[in-house]
């Protein structure tokens, strides 16, 4: 059962991840497109990825990661290792509930302005991206603490 949970765990991670970086990616090569189309159909991909691929990673990921404490008798949240990687996985809980709603803007924005981005949309599109990196970066944190001190 635990090897299940560890698997699934490490999937969760990996389709989250994953989704990440590819939402940042796509929104990085598409931000400065002449085309309205790219612009707006990057940012509508985006949107999507996050509804459909992360969240669902990160949820995955929340349910084996309690599974995996309840089978070690929740022995783990005593140590400041694990405390950090509860701490992590809050921020890139509340990074993804931040780019949704942030997504939910955008497409708002895009409606109203038809050719040109506005300052607001482009603004949301550099605080998307920010929040991304430093969810990047506490994806990075929580995985060198899981390799350094495993289940």
């Amino acid at each position: 059962m635990r090897l299940i949970l560890l698997m699934f765990h490490l999937l969760g991670w990996s389709i989250a991840l994953g989704a990440l970086l590819c939402q940042l990616v796509m929104l990085a090569k598409y931000q400065n497109s002449k085309e309205i189309m790219e612009r707006a159909g990057s940012e509508r991909m985006s949107s999507t990825i996050m509804t459909l691929i992360q969240t669902p990673g990160v949820c995955l990921t929340l349910i084996s990661g309690l599974g995996l404490l309840w089978k070690a008798d929740w022995a783990p949240l005593s140590q400041a290792w694990m405390q950090f990687k509860l701490l992590f996985f809050f921020w890139i809980f509340l990074a993804l509930r931040l780019m949704a709603r942030n997504a939910k803007n955008m497409h708002a924005l895009r409606q109203q302005c038809c050719g040109e981005d506005s300052e607001r949309l482009r603004s949301l599109k550099d605080n998307q991206r920010m929040i991304g990196y430093a969810s990047l970066l506490g994806f990075l944190f929580a995985i060198a603490f899981s390799l350094w001190k495993p289940f």
